[in-house]
């Protein structure tokens, strides 16, 4: 789950394509599960809503879910808000691992490319929430402003 100003909601995991999606994780009442174990702490989980369903998105946009959508999603991560007709659009950046296989063993063959898909959306689809970045604006390594 990516982080979020509590009150907030935050994209969290994606899947395999049969059920690629980023979720939102609801952080009122969150629970410090830092100390607990795996099995007490997922009594603790928290509800969550699907917030983009990458399949569906990616073929709607003309991808072939057969042969052009990896079947995992490996990285996630917030990218910098664009402007676009005057709109404000957060990115979210989502890349596959193709383990050094070039070409599957399906039949017939699969491509199989590192790939990066940038997702654009807005507070408003996030419901009755407002995205925080959780990153600083400044590009200065050495702390110096």
């Amino acid at each position: 789950m990516l982080a979020a100003a509590k009150g907030h909601q935050a994209p969290g995991q994606v899947g395999t394509p049969a059920g690629a999606g980023a979720n939102l994780g609801d952080l009122d009442g969150a629970v410090d599960v830092s100390t607990m174990d795996g099995i007490s702490a997922v009594t603790h989980a928290l509800p969550k809503t699907l917030f983009l369903d990458v399949v569906h998105a990616l073929k709607a946009n003309g991808f072939d879910a057969a042969r052009e959508i990896p079947s995992r999603i490996e990285g996630i991560t917030f990218g910098p808000d664009i402007k676009k007709k005057g709109n404000t659009l957060h990115t979210l950046w989502m890349s596959n691992d193709n383990d050094f296989v070039l070409i599957t063993n399906d039949a017939p063959p699969v491509a199989n490319p590192n790939q990066f898909f940038v997702f654009g959306f807005t507070d408003a689809d996030l419901g009755n929430s407002k995205f925080v970045p959780q990153f600083q604006e400044s590009d200065d390594d050495n702390g110096d402003n």
